[in-house]
């Protein structure tokens, strides 16, 4: 999304800048095809209309040529569809991790101390990472893990 953002929005609408987006493209399409399908065709629109313009008809642009301009408007569109497209899907994937419902029955976040507290007592760092059980005493880790293990 961020990639499309800057070429939405940047000044210069160099044609290389498209072909940044081939690769998140190309990565969508192997994760899910059926998802992906309409971000590629807005790129394949992207990259035709990019081709017409820059090393095909430039000089009539340049010119104010009104069906070039056109042109170079028709992707700026695609651009903007491109870039709506990966905004909502973006939204989407914020909003389907947790259910409005369960929002307010979540855990509440445990503190630091309480998490460093679970880590010296389920992990030993003085024999080589080995497990040991929870609360068993640990002389080969002194130090701020001793001090953490003893308080309750």
């Amino acid at each position: 999304m961020m990639t499309t953002v800057l070429i939405v929005f940047n000044k210069v609408g160099s044609p290389q800048f498209m072909i940044w987006l081939a690769p998140v493209i190309v990565a969508g399409l192997v994760y899910d095809w059926k998802r992906w399908r309409t971000p590629a065709a807005l790129l394949m629109g992207i990259a035709v209309v990019t081709f017409v313009i820059y090393p095909l008809f430039y000089t009539p642009l340049i010119h104010a040529n009104p069906i070039m301009a056109g042109v170079l408007t028709i992707r700026n569109v695609l651009l903007v569809l491109l870039l709506a497209w990966s905004v909502k899907r973006t939204w989407d994937l914020g909003t389907k991790s947790q259910p409005a419902g369960e929002v307010a029955q979540a855990e509440a976040p445990r503190s630091p101390v309480a998490l460093v507290r679970n880590a010296t007592r389920t992990t030993s760092y003085g024999d080589f990472g080995a497990p040991r059980t929870k609360g068993a005493p640990d002389s080969n880790c002194p130090g701020a893990f001793g001090f953490f293990r003893n308080v309750k």
